[in-house]
């Protein structure tokens, strides 16, 4: 059991040294407690060492009630609120302020929360658990004020790798005795994972995040519990009685999320489908995976009862089973086969096919690359998943016209000295303790088109010439595939992945994804470790990229690998198109003055990076180091994308889970659903008196506690065709022919009722050919569903913004109605997507929806459908505009009613994929 110890300190509960000043406790003087800022993300613009404008406006409201305190910087902020380094000038100490914002601070769903994390903190007194000073509700501000500590979470130190075997040894000791002490109390906290646990300077754990906390039902406590259906925590560390609601939630769940954490903390993987214990990665004893393993049963009966249980059996195998060998600290697995001079090796790969294509790849690329035809048959030697072999420096695949080459673990330097280059300076040295293959050139169009079926690329067949002629300006096939969003390109490596999976050209536990900014700039740069921005030269620069300085005329994108590689053999890294990055932005001088490793930022917020110049851009901005960013479905004809195939690496895993956490596509019947995670947002407006009139008022809290999946686009013609009166199931077998949904027009003048057997059909369909899980059916959304999806969470009536400006630019982009229509229905593929990844929400054709028309209540609703009652009218509802709509009824508000027999041209529906709901009174 846990030792008790003498509570001397009020704030760590170890004895007070005699020489210290005061009868300060010299083990927490500093600050050693941490803050949880789960969900608040770090704002790129905010320097280290300043205050945030914005932070200034929530002081402001503050000031008043802590006097003895100094505002010094904003820690993170989010969509809940903000959190503030502060100085106790009377104390003389730093604090964190964690500050809801105003808004939120009228809703009891999200006050609820807030509380609950304080109450929590206040009866929990633990070296290991984050200390609460003070709590208060004034003038509508609510603000928990605790310890502040200079450090990291856990999750930036797995993924830099910067902890030794004998550190991470003692963090699960802490960690363990910090969860022991909260289940001793009755509290379960239901959300354990890397983000959640910060380490000190001197790697001392803090828990926090106490605001999904749960009691314990198997012991009595005064806490209040959060309501019984809900189901929260974060994939990839819930345990799987959280994710089915099958079991009751104790302290067994906290274990699985335990060891979870200890699984990726000594292996950097997550234990995810069949995976094998620690000892098989890294130099550990079996008797840390049995203890390991046993927290990570599946069956709740089968593990540690609690984390005391836990911290007993790791305190007595720990210190003995440890054996600290020279390859541990490599991370290199003992049982990999021969390993590549690189130093990396593929457990899963092919054993006759990789020699071949290892020979073919220089030469393929040499000889325009790839030519359209086959260059392997059906005979083609598979991989044995057993027997593993190694991938070569160069590899290709010929079925998808992709050639790359590896790249081993190193040190860089990223960065430049000069004043211009404010964006990216200082120069910070960086080093990758992993290998991965990156694309020798962009992702071009044929290749693209091989597999995703459609082309959206400015530059493509309608522009240039198809035909072979000595005319032809250019072959289009073999120039990057640009004007692809962010998203698309993440969705595209995906897609290559399962298809390489799943014939066995890589191994189940790799990937292909977009490079990191540091993998990016590492391989542009060819392993310059040189501060000066000016390397290489001009001229080499000018032999390498497609810059303005190439054109007399109308400057376009050009054929990949027509100008010279760098020195590693890469192409087109200064310029063509500007590529996209795996990660969000984050601030350079965050970082000075130490190594960064493994960096990523993982915020699912914010826009996404792209690097390098473009053909539109001059030689000037072809730099290693520029930067720039736009939205996740934003397109350009300047922009588009490589490739980079890596083993998985959790840190990279988790960043794209969170983007694309499930995909399900029927490329046969072009459609494409996107996943829209759970959230809590403000349904409706706050005002009657608005175009939309009253029906959307008053705005109403509500939560969406499952994620579903929501169809990119709104039901075809070709899909109701298929569906309704085709040969479905067949259809649904031909995965090889993707159907181009491109000039695909919404089916109109349906009614509720058929758009209802629509969904009925298409779930006995793909039940019948294994598509659905039990469990999951076809259906039409609830508004809340849509307005959801729509609006994902914004204040404003639009996902991008709510002023003149960005109504003005952005709005027709993105919506059909009267004054862009021609007062007809236009294709479903035509406008720019949403945040969501979903077109046509603001206009085109109305949708339908579950719920009878009813109104708002005002009041906190979880998972609302409405119901049809004695003073209701029989109309169900519908959301969104259409062709003929006003610009003031195309919102994510906006709602109509009609009976549910009734057809007209403007009305349409888009289907949902996720738990079923009742259709109310149906």
């Amino acid at each position: 059991m846990l030792p008790a110890g003498d509570k001397t300190c009020p704030q760590c509960s170890r004895p007070i040294k005699s020489e210290s000043h005061s009868g300060i406790c010299a083990s927490c003087h500093s600050g050693l407690f941490a803050l949880g800022t789960e969900g608040f993300e770090p704002d790129p613009a905010d320097p280290d060492n300043h205050p945030l404008e914005s932070a200034q406006e929530t002081w402001a409201r503050l000031d008043t009630i802590l006097p003895d305190h100094d505002l010094i910087r904003t820690i993170g902020r989010g969509g809940m609120g903000s959190v503030l380094q502060l100085y106790n000038r009377r104390l003389e100490r730093h604090e964190a302020l964690k500050v809801l914002l105003p808004e939120l601070a009228r809703r009891p769903r999200f006050v609820e929360r807030f509380l609950r994390e304080s109450k929590v903190l206040a009866q929990l007194s633990h070296p290991n658990i984050v200390k609460l000073y003070d709590c208060a509700d004034s003038d509508e501000t609510l603000y928990i004020l605790m310890d502040y500590v200079d450090g990291d979470t856990l999750r930036t130190a797995i993924a830099e790798n910067r902890l030794d075997l004998d550190q991470r040894v003692q963090i699960v000791s802490q960690l363990a005795a910090g969860l022991a002490y909260a289940h001793q109390n009755g509290v379960i906290h239901r959300d354990i994972k890397p983000a959640n646990i910060l380490l000190t300077q001197s790697n001392e754990v803090r828990i926090a995040d106490f605001g999904l906390c749960k009691q314990d039902e198997r012991q009595p406590s005064p806490l209040t519990a959060t309501r019984p259906q809900d189901v929260i925590g974060t994939y990839g560390y819930m345990a799987p009685e959280l994710q089915t609601g099958t079991s009751p939630v104790d302290s067994r769940s906290d274990v699985y999320s335990l060891g979870v954490l200890c699984y990726e903390l000594f292996t950097q993987r997550l234990p995810q489908g069949v995976f094998q214990p620690p000892s098989a990665h890294v130099s550990v004893a079996t008797e840390v995976d049995d203890v390991i393993m046993r927290a990570l049963e599946q069956d709740p009966q089968r593990r540690f009862s609690d984390a005391n249980e836990f911290y007993d059996a790791w305190q007595k195998t720990a210190p003995i089973a440890i054996r600290e060998k020279a390859a541990a600290a490599r991370q290199i697995p003992r049982h990999r086969a021969r390993p590549t001079k690189r130093g990396l090796d593929l457990r899963y790969a092919m054993l006759g096919v990789l020699s071949l294509v290892a020979l073919l790849s220089v030469a393929l690329l040499t000889d325009r690359l790839f030519s359209n035809s086959k260059t392997t048959s059906d005979t083609t030697p598979k991989p044995n998943p057993i027997q593993g072999t190694n991938l070569p420096e160069k590899f290709a695949i010929p079925d998808f016209q992709i050639a790359l080459k590896y790249v081993a673990p190193t040190n860089a330097i990223i960065g430049a000295t000069n004043a211009e280059a404010a964006d990216a300076s200082p120069p910070l040295e960086v080093s990758l303790s992993y290998g991965f293959w990156m694309g020798l050139h962009e992702v071009t169009q044929q290749q693209y088109v091989n597999l995703i079926g459609s082309n959206p690329s400015h530059f493509n067949s309608h522009r240039t010439a198809i035909d072979e002629s000595p005319d032809n300006p250019g072959n289009w096939r073999q120039r990057p595939v640009e004007s692809v969003t962010w998203r698309e390109a993440v969705e595209y490596c995906s897609k290559l992945t399962d298809e390489c999976r799943r014939t066995g050209i890589i191994p189940p536990n790799f990937r292909f994804r977009l490079p990191t900014e540091i993998e990016w700039e590492i391989v542009c740069r060819a392993g310059n470790l040189s501060e000066s921005p000016n390397t290489p030269s001009r001229e080499e620069k000018r032999a390498q990229a497609w810059t303005l300085e190439d054109f007399q005329d109308e400057e376009q994108t050009q054929e990949v690998g027509k100008k010279k590689p760098n020195s590693w053999g890469f192409y087109d890294m200064y310029g063509n198109v500007s590529e996209y990055c795996l990660n969000g932005w984050w601030y350079y001088p965050k970082h000075k003055g130490r190594r960064i490793q493994n960096w990523i930022n993982g915020s699912e917020a914010g826009d996404r990076i792209y690097r390098g110049g473009c053909f539109a851009q001059s030689l000037d901005r072809a730099n290693p180091y520029k930067r720039s960013s736009n939205a996740v479905d934003e397109r350009d004809s300047a922009q588009g994308f490589r490739l980079v195939l890596s083993e998985e690496l959790p840190f990279l895993t988790e960043l794209l889970d969170s983007q694309l956490p499930h995909r399900f596509e029927i490329p046969s019947l072009g459609l494409r659903m996107s996943w829209i995670p759970k959230g809590e947002f403000l349904k409706g407006e706050e005002s009657p008196s608005t175009p939309r009139g009253p029906a959307v008022f008053p705005a109403s809290p509500t939560t969406i506690s499952h994620g579903f999946w929501m169809s990119v686009t709104e039901v075809t013609e070709f899909q109701w065709d298929r569906t309704i009166a085709g040969d479905l199931a067949w259809l649904l077998q031909q995965e090889s022919t993707a159907r181009n949904e491109e000039q695909d027009l919404p089916i109109t003048n349906i009614s509720w009722m058929q758009a209802t057997n629509f969904c009925h059909q298409l779930t006995l369909a793909l039940k019948s050919t294994g598509r659905l899980e039990e469990g999951f059916v076809i259906r039409l959304p609830s508004e809340a569903e849509w307005e959801w999806a729509c609006r994902r969470g914004h204040h404003t009536l639009y996902s991008f913004g709510d002023s003149a400006i960005d109504i003005g630019i952005r709005f027709t982009d993105r919506a059909r109605f009267r004054v862009n229509s021609n007062r007809s229905a236009g294709p479903v593929a035509e406008k720019v997507a949403g945040q969501s990844g979903l077109r046509g929400m603001y206009g085109n054709v109305r949708e339908w929806c579950l719920d009878w028309q009813h109104d708002y209540p005002g009041t906190e609703q979880i998972d609302p459908v409405g119901t049809l009652t004695d003073s209701s009218e029989r109309r169900r509802s519908l959301r969104g505009g259409d062709y003929l709509s006003e610009e003031a009824l195309c919102t994510g508000t906006a709602r109509s009613f009609a009976a549910p027999e009734f057809r007209s041209d403007q009305i349409g529906f888009r289907i949902v994929l996720g738990r079923p709901m009742p259709t109310p009174n149906h």
